[in-house]
């Protein structure tokens, strides 16, 4: 068995799991603990990336937005102790000042600009995540993900050139240090900042473990794993140990926002195991290449979506279910009924 100090895994910390210096200490311990080499994917912490957006609609009003900027620099000075982070931060704040004034004398912000401002967020929780793993490693690399995610140029939500980000990075394929990059952002062939849209940061987890040939990843965030079913309707639904990667497509097909169908493609054509948690929980759910079959429950409006082998349960659901139109494909039923407690019944007969 390799030695931790040996061990190189791959964590992706969600930027709502972030709230305080504590929130960041439990995923660090947690990360440290499992390997003494991790390569770390973060995003902004907590809301930054929308509070970014706001501040650039004052800008376009003519609004003052120098106390929505103070109060964002504010937070994140909160979470950092030495005087070089503060320098940075404060710089980075200078930055932002001077974006939001040039968008404010235009009337408007462009596309371009808008990508701009909103890697500052990013830029910030580079900042804090530095300092914070410094106390665990002396030897940490803050790889600037604009030089190494390479995407198109459909900024506010671009693409992610796959090839040329493994060309990037391969060379770390080999690391023996502990690496920090962030999620969310890259840059387009003309080195035009970009971001890439809604949980884009497991998108690069993904992609950084497909180019140093790592088998697994980590995705840290605020919620406990993967539910069978929503666990705010029917608090005693269980959590899934194991998806395979054909339920995590349908998942994200009927809205798992989690895990996006891109993200799940990229994992199962090259063997890559997810494993979804909080940093506090040791249970955590494994999107994997595996034969267990587990039924999951969704609602679209009218629509009772079961994902599983329709095979084992149709007859059943037949014989106790009442709906207007049955739709069946090879790993999913469709349910549409107007009655309120077919949700509950399906519940029950799968006991998910």
């Amino acid at each position: 068995m390799k030695d931790k100090q040996e061990l190189k895994r791959i964590y992706k910390i969600g930027g709502v799991l972030i709230n305080n210096s504590s929130d960041i200490e439990k995923c660090l311990n947690f990360i440290f603990k499992e390997s003494g080499n991790p390569f770390i994917i973060f995003s902004a912490i907590g809301k930054t990336t929308s509070e970014l957006s706001s501040l650039i609609n004052l800008a376009e009003q003519n609004i003052d937005f120098n106390i929505p900027v103070n109060k964002i620099i504010a937070s994140h000075l909160k979470l950092v102790d030495n005087q070089s982070s503060i320098s940075k931060i404060l710089d980075v704040k200078s930055k932002i000042e001077n974006y939001l004034d040039a968008i404010r004398t235009m009337g408007e912000c462009t596309s371009i600009a808008k990508d701009k401002v909103l890697t500052f967020g990013e830029k910030l929780a580079e900042i804090i995540y530095y300092e914070k793993i410094s106390s665990y490693s002396q030897n940490v690399l803050a790889l600037d993900a604009e030089k190494y995610i390479k995407t198109d140029s459909e900024y506010n939500n671009a693409k992610l050139n796959i090839n040329n980000t493994i060309i990037k990075l391969e060379k770390y394929s080999n690391f023996l240090q502990p690496i920090l990059m962030a999620g969310f952002i890259g840059s387009d062939k003309m080195g035009n900042s970009t971001t890439m849209g809604f949980e884009s940061s497991n998108l690069t987890s993904v992609v950084v473990a497909l180019a140093l040939n790592i088998k697994s990843v980590t995705w840290l965030t605020n919620v406990e794993g993967v539910y069978r079913c929503n666990p705010n309707l029917f608090e005693k639904t269980k959590k899934a140990k194991e998806i395979n990667y054909t339920q995590a497509l349908e998942l994200s097909k009927y809205g798992l926002k989690l895990i996006p169908k891109s993200v799940i493609e990229i994992a199962q054509n090259n063997s890559i195991d997810i494993f979804i948690g909080r940093p506090d929980d040791s249970d955590f759910s494994i999107i994997k290449k595996t034969d267990e079959n587990n039924y999951f429950l969704m609602q679209n409006g009218n629509d009772v979506i079961i994902i599983g082998n329709p095979k084992l349960i149709l007859n059943e659901i037949l014989e106790i279910i009442n709906y207007e139109e049955l739709i069946i494909s090879k790993n999913s039923i469709i349910l549409k009924s107007d009655d309120k407690s077919t949700l509950l019944k399906v519940f029950n007969l799968i006991n998910i």
